[in-house]
């Protein structure tokens, strides 16, 4: 069984879980190693054990499955498996917050059930080839409600600066799907993309991966490309996908992380379905915004969907504030108290480097890192890997903006 799963089954009804121990009997490299009658047994065994996959009833007793999953992920790095009745359906977005990776509705048949753990064994092994161990890689999802503010330019320098720091492998996962540019960012001229990646019809496997992945130029940095042109985005995400029920790109967040130590995501500007995916799986939310008021009403109304309708810890969120050298009239005093959340990174203006390096397809970060911008982005780096270090706030006038109170009525009362 050196090459096999480890399974926890935690369910409180007996039947329940004797049926999942007789699915995976004789099943290759499959192996049931322990079971549990309530949460807290689950996650004592858990923690333990430290089981590959765990498959966890929703209504577990003393300690509820989601509640269950959450404590076991914060430390063991098990694949979570929920399994729910009909009546739990509205739990599915916070399981999938809470990082569950597959769900079973009941009651569910042998092949559903071996369907699931054999699509997890695929990314379970991938973890041995790459032998990362039980540590997986980190999810940072680049984001905004509205286009021009930098948000390429920001991924792609944050990405190339993680490589040159951590010296290990890290992927910039481009999910603009219909306008994406970090390709051309970089000076690429890519022959694979996403697309390639959703056109089969098992599991997309490891070496799958590793032959659509580009290699940029920048040591350690690599780029998994949007498609080509707008109308492929259907293949990934909408009519046009090969197997409708399938969430391609949670499958691939899943398989990065488990070969790369960092995946920073570049997204459009939109709550779809990618993005939510996307974004519930990231460990951080780097939510940029501009200091002018167009762009700031649409980060207001951004906090307000993550923060009340999606549920997002605040902490999740780190708001970067570009271009924050042309806040004139605005102090950031003012910009945080009318989006009513703090900001955590600040990026000046410095339109020659940015052409720079779009034109030559170089991460100013890398090329140009004394430069002001570049040592902002080297900041947020150095904050994201050590939350302890201090984060520089430039120096502004002291001026009073006449607009503190236009965003307040898009904040729905959140208080900082």
């Amino acid at each position: 069984m050196d090459e096999g799963l480890r399974i926890l089954v935690a369910d409180a009804s007996l039947p329940v879980r004797e049926m999942i121990k007789g699915a995976l009997v004789g099943e290759p490299k499959l192996q049931v190693v322990a079971e549990a009658a309530d949460g807290r047994q689950a996650i004592d065994q858990a923690l333990e054990i430290r089981p590959d996959v765990v498959f966890l009833d929703a209504r577990l007793p003393k300690v509820d499955g989601l509640s269950a999953a959450e404590e076991i992920l914060r430390h063991v790095s098990s694949d979570i498996v929920l399994l729910f009745s009909e009546e739990d359906r509205r739990l599915l977005r916070r399981a999938m917050q809470v990082g569950a990776r597959d769900f079973l509705l009941k009651p569910f048949s042998q092949e559903e059930l071996l369907s699931s753990v054999r699509d997890l064994f695929h990314q379970g092994a991938l973890k041995k080839i790459y032998e990362r161990g039980s540590q997986e890689g980190e999810v940072l999802t680049v984001f905004s409600t509205k286009g021009g503010v930098g948000k390429t330019t920001i991924a792609s320098n944050l990405a190339a600066y993680l490589g040159e720091r951590t010296q290990k492998r890290v992927l910039l996962l481009d999910l603009d799907l219909e306008f994406g540019s970090s390709a051309a960012l970089l000076g690429l001229k890519p022959s694979t993309s996403i697309v390639d990646l959703c056109r089969g019809d098992g599991p997309i496997k490891p070496e799958l991966l590793e032959k659509v992945i580009l290699p940029t130029g920048q040591k350690n940095l690599f780029l998994l490309p949007a498609p080509p042109t707008p109308d492929l985005a259907a293949e990934v995400e909408g009519d046009g996908r090969r197997q409708r029920e399938r969430n391609y790109v949670a499958e691939i967040i899943s398989l990065a992380k488990s070969s790369f130590s960092h995946v920073v995501i570049d997204t459009a500007s939109n709550f779809r379905e990618t993005n939510l995916t996307a974004l519930d799986r990231s460990a951080a939310v780097l939510l940029v915004t501009t200091p002018d008021i167009p762009t700031l009403q649409n980060t207001a109304k951004a906090l307000d969907i993550m923060l009340q309708k999606l549920e997002y810890q605040p902490s999740r969120i780190r708001l970067i504030l570009n271009r924050s050298d042309g806040a004139v009239g605005l102090t950031f005093e003012d910009i945080s108290k009318g989006l009513a959340f703090p900001i955590s990174y600040y990026v000046p203006s410095d339109g020659p480097t940015v052409i720079w390096a779009a034109n030559f397809g170089q991460p100013f970060v890398l090329r140009r890192s004394r430069t002001a911008i570049s040592r902002s982005i080297i900041n947020i780096v150095e904050h994201l890997l050590n939350p302890a270090s201090t984060v520089r706030v430039p120096s502004q006038k002291k001026e009073r903006g006449w607009w503190t109170g236009f965003l307040r009525p898009l904040t729905n009362g959140r208080e900082r």
